[in-house]
């Protein structure tokens, strides 16, 4: 699943779409009813930009109190590119000690 704009416009200030958040949570409610799902998110840090939507995403989970769930964060660096991932699973996912390794791995493996 990739969320982007329909009509990206870097010159207009964008407006809050009330709605966003809601159906952001339902989706991922709704991927989550297989305990062995994760979610990864990347969100590309071109032109330092990476982190505004990381930290509204820090800020959703927070919000929603997904107790049930867990969050953890890793960087990917090439260079001059720096991709902020996130993961969330839910706590009983039989893989989730695999997972983190993996992803941890992953970004050793691919950081430069």
């Amino acid at each position: 699943m990739v969320l982007l704009p329909i009509n990206p416009d870097v010159d207009k200030e964008k407006s809050l779409d009330a709605r966003i958040l809601p159906t952001v949570v339902a989706i991922i409610r709704d991927f989550f009813i297989q305990k062995e799902k994760v979610l990864l998110y990347v969100c590309e840090n071109k032109d330092d930009k990476g982190a505004l939507p990381n930290r509204k995403f820090d800020q959703w989970f927070r919000l929603y109190n997904l107790d049930n769930h867990f969050k953890f964060d890793f960087v990917i660096t090439n260079g001059q590119e720096r991709y902020l991932n996130s993961v969330i699973g839910r706590i009983d996912n039989p893989y989730k000690t695999e997972i983190t390794v993996a992803c941890f791995e992953l970004a050793e493996d691919n950081s430069k």
